[in-house]
């Protein structure tokens, strides 16, 4: 089965102008604890009770590997290793260790793995694109009272499928709204929802 990508255009990427483009392949979800559990119970002699327990273990042992400075190593995998993060980039004379964090995990695959993943991937350009449509801020705040007159809320995914946004672009107009006072934030942390301000529905 082929991955299908896109060609996504970054304008003016160095300041002279000019425009970048790179390839963006288009993933799909990873598999559930489950369908992965079961996918490894029929290929050998684990059962679902021994998969827990070296899941567990395994997560267990690769916080403590990291958060002590060592690469951890996945035999038949590859190597994990923290990425630091520095708050006070500007003042490096005065840097200490409470300024640095971890800002990310980075992953190296065994060159086998790499190879064999590179041996039988194919890839297939899209019909259609993944890009993200324009708008101004003047168009994306009527077509968003527009969609809040006849609904009582809106999320992200609405902002994806109404107005065919990418995840990142989607949250990024939902704070500008947001900040605009436009929308007024509610819900959860991971799943919040957003309706208009009283004023503008007024």
């Amino acid at each position: 089965m082929s991955i299908k990508y896109d060609i996504h255009v970054i304008s003016n990427a160095k300041g002279e102008g000019d425009e970048q483009k790179y390839v963006r392949p288009i993933l799909m979800d990873p598999m559930t604890r489950r369908e992965l559990e079961d996918l490894i119970c029929h290929r050998c002699t684990l059962t679902e009770s021994d998969l827990e327990a070296v899941f567990s273990a395994i997560s267990q042992l690769m916080v403590e590997e990291l958060s002590s400075g060592h690469r951890f190593y996945l035999p038949g995998v590859g190597y994990f290793s923290i990425q630091a993060g520095l708050t006070k980039k500007k003042e490096w004379d005065k840097v200490k260790g409470k300024h640095l964090f971890v800002d990310g995990i980075s992953f190296r695959p065994e060159a086998a793995v790499l190879s064999k993943v590179q041996g039988r991937t194919r890839f297939e350009h899209l019909d259609g694109t993944t890009r993200s449509q324009r708008y101004t801020e003047a168009e994306m705040v009527g077509k968003v009272k527009d969609y809040l007159q006849t609904a009582p809320i809106i999320n992200r995914r609405i902002m994806e499928n109404e107005f065919h946004l990418r995840c990142n672009m989607a949250r990024t107009w939902l704070k500008r709204l947001v900040d605009l006072g436009v929308l007024v934030k509610d819900g959860s942390r991971t799943s919040p929802v957003y309706y208009m301000n009283k004023e503008d529905r007024a």
